[in-house]
């Protein structure tokens, strides 16, 4: 049996550093919630060219109450959210928000289902 988890984020996390990711999901049963239906404030910086806000693969649920943002001018390769065979992901209000920035949304594997409301 896998180990699994339940992440939140309820306030703001700052991504910097080639690579680096703000929140990450694997396995089933795994949840990765930036922001709750009830605190919409919760927001994912990044602030440096290759980084990532969410990663979601191996059957983990993916929740975006909140905001995900590129900070600066000149960054590359900047990604939202990366899902990757995960059966549902879950993006509320705010989509992803990528400051100048083409917005990139990457999907490898199997997504069931995308909600947006």
């Amino acid at each position: 049996m896998g180990y699994t988890g339940n992440i939140v984020n309820n306030g703001v996390i700052n991504v910097t550093g080639k690579g680096s990711i703000g929140m990450y999901g694997t396995g089933a049963g795994t949840t990765v919630y930036n922001g709750t239906a009830s605190n919409r404030n919760a927001v994912i910086n990044l602030n440096s060219s290759e980084t990532t806000g969410i990663y979601l693969d191996n059957g983990a649920y993916g929740y975006n109450y909140g905001t995900i943002k590129s900070n600066g001018s000149g960054l590359k390769k900047v990604v939202g959210v990366v899902v990757k065979m995960v059966r549902q992901l879950k993006i509320m209000e705010i989509l992803i928000l990528l400051q100048k920035m083409q917005e990139e949304f990457y999907r490898k594997g199997m997504l069931r289902e995308l909600i947006l409301e």
